[in-house]
């Protein structure tokens, strides 16, 4: 959505550049800002460290978690910005005709940042080789791992998906409360979570909430309620379920 809406400002301020070079730059300096002020706001936020993860991965999530939040979103910023660096040399050379040679000067900026912004918002595309092995690394954790990813990088996203009614995203709020991870750590709201979504008949609730009254964590201990709700989960084909009623029920 982003390069579209770019690529047409982009193609105004070029036709623009024959007749009102500083009309031209104004107008590239419209997305430019709004960009610039969008990697402002996601380079401010933090994120958890992994304890599974090495030192310089866990280095790639505080500098670029926004783009492992939002991989689609952040590259279609990044290929944005790429663009906007590009179309500031063509403004410059069409600006050069008309006497307008402090527009070299515009451009090489104007390029240098969007370069450091489309790195920044894509690793990706643009990561440093030597960097190239951790970044890998925590897709490769992201891919793998039973922590809630989400919950990670994007709590907010998750909740309002979770109260919007998605049985996923209440399932997978419901372990980042119980481990806290990306939010505090609540046993009962956890509970309160896995409810919503057994009530969609979600067999990693189902099999979560089991667990939770198997031991007692936020909720009371009741082995009936534990196995009624392994038992729904297992014929799901939930394997942690199964596997952990046939520990129960030797």
């Amino acid at each position: 959505m982003f390069f579209a809406i770019t690529l047409l400002i982009i193609i105004a301020a070029i036709v623009l550049a024959f007749f009102n070079v500083t009309a031209a730059w104004v107008l590239l300096a419209i997305p430019f800002v709004f960009y610039l002020t969008i990697l402002y706001v996601l380079k401010r936020k933090s994120y958890p460290d992994i304890d599974e993860l090495s030192d310089g991965a866990n280095e790639m999530i505080q500098k670029h978690g926004f783009y492992y939040a939002m991989p689609d979103g952040s590259s279609d910023l990044a290929g944005s910005c790429g663009a906007l660096g590009l179309a500031g040399i063509v403004v410059a050379v069409i600006s050069c005709f008309h006497g307008a040679w402090w527009s070299i000067a515009v451009a090489v900026a104007l390029f240098a940042i969007t370069l450091y912004a489309a790195q920044a918002l894509n690793p990706d595309v643009y990561i440093a080789p030597a960097k190239r092995a951790y970044h890998d690394e925590v897709l490769e954790w992201m891919q793998t791992t039973d922590l809630p990813v989400r919950a990670i990088f994007a709590p907010e996203s998750l909740r309002s998906e979770a109260e919007r009614g998605d049985a996923n995203a209440q399932n997978e709020l419901g372990v980042a409360h119980g481990c806290g991870m990306g939010v505090i750590h609540d046993h009962h709201e956890a509970v309160k979570w896995w409810h919503k979504a057994v009530e969609q008949g979600h067999a990693g609730a189902q099999y979560n909430l089991g667990c939770a009254y198997l031991f007692g964590e936020g909720t009371i201990q009741s082995w009936v309620e534990a196995r009624k709700l392994l038992r729904k989960a297992a014929q799901q084909g939930h394997a942690g379920a199964s596997e952990t009623l046939k520990q129960l029920e030797p």
